[in-house]
């Protein structure tokens, strides 16, 4: 196994839960050569939407197993996730929303297991990209999921990285939205606002994958040397050293109260960072090619408003949050 893997189990009622457990502990036990991942998207693609439900996470047969077990005869376990311990249902009254991500969040190969397996996956995939690729130099696909090194160091450019993760946002909301799975809400950062704007209705398919490729086009023929970084501070703490630089860096996102992402020139960035790891708080870079969010954006702002300004805009079917108020 490659990492943990998930074991979904639903039922209509709290005895009726402990049997399945029971049940499916009895039969991966007596079939040894059936593997952990493979019992898991079978539960995946099989899984019933009752509101008795709980997922065993494990990084081994044994681990799983045990967490069966556990919930067979209904006591906790450490591998065990269940809203009730085993003893009640979900909360029914609580509400799903769907985050999705901006830059930084690409890796090779995202999205390449589901497009293989997932029918749906694959149509609403195949379907961004054909809106997607007449602006892009290579096929989105291929990049998205090559190993090649190559295609791999290409999907860190910005050009590719927004267009990758639209693509793998839709996707998985198609997904979602066909295993039963609806949100209430939606939210998104940087490019993964464009995401949830079309999930909520703001904007059809078509005009969706034209914002998406006139912002990472135009994002993508910015000189480089920016980037950005995230530091274990606060803005409050981290006011002195950007008022230092005059405006050049700025504050790009918010991650936690404690945990801000900062965006301008390398060096500088670079500074502040080496600065607050001296004192003991933790710093990473970004995997970015742009110092996005920062005045480096700036040169774009006019050429992209003139570029989306033929949108239809709708209003929203389900609440799209601000990432900057917190309010619908």
């Amino acid at each position: 196994m490659d990492g943990p893997v998930p074991w979904v189990v639903s039922a209509r009622g709290t005895e009726a839960l402990r049997g399945q457990a029971r049940a499916l502990a009895d039969r991966v036990t007596a079939d040894p050569e059936v593997t952990p991942a493979e019992v898991g998207w079978s539960l995946l693609r099989s899984r019933t939407l009752f509101d008795h439900r709980a997922v065993v996470i494990g990084q081994d047969r044994q681990e799983l197993v045990a967490g069966l077990e556990a919930l067979a005869a209904g006591e906790p376990h450490p591998a065990l996730v269940h809203p009730a311990q085993a003893t009640g249902t979900t909360d029914t009254n609580g509400q799903t929303v769907f985050l999705f991500s901006g830059q930084g969040s690409q890796r090779p190969g995202m999205g390449a297991g589901l497009y293989h397996r997932f029918p749906v996956f694959t149509e609403a995939f195949d379907e961004v990209c054909a809106h997607l690729d007449p602006h892009l130099q290579h096929p989105l696909k291929k990049v998205a999921f090559s190993t090649d090194p190559e295609h791999a160091a290409l999907l860190n450019h910005t050009t590719y990285a927004q267009t990758a993760l639209f693509a793998l946002h839709i996707a998985l909301a198609r997904l979602l939205h066909s295993m039963g799975i609806h949100p209430d809400a939606v939210i998104g950062h940087s490019i993964g606002e464009i995401a949830a704007a079309h999930i909520a209705g703001v904007f059809d398919l078509p005009d969706a994958c034209r914002l998406v490729a006139a912002r990472a086009t135009l994002m993508g023929h910015l000189p480089t040397g920016g980037t950005m970084a995230t530091i274990a501070a606060t803005p409050d703490e981290l006011a002195h050293d950007l008022a230092a630089h005059h405006g050049q860096v700025s504050i790009a996102a918010l991650n936690t109260p404690g945990n801000t992402v900062i965006s301008g020139p390398i060096d500088l960035v670079t500074d502040i960072s080496a600065t607050w790891k001296a004192k003991g708080r933790k710093t990473r870079t970004l995997t970015v090619s742009h110092a996005f969010h920062s005045p480096q954006m700036d040169p774009i702002l006019q050429p992209f408003q003139e570029a989306i300004s033929e949108l239809t805009y709708h209003p929203p079917t389900i609440p799209l949050i601000s990432n900057l108020t917190g309010q619908p």
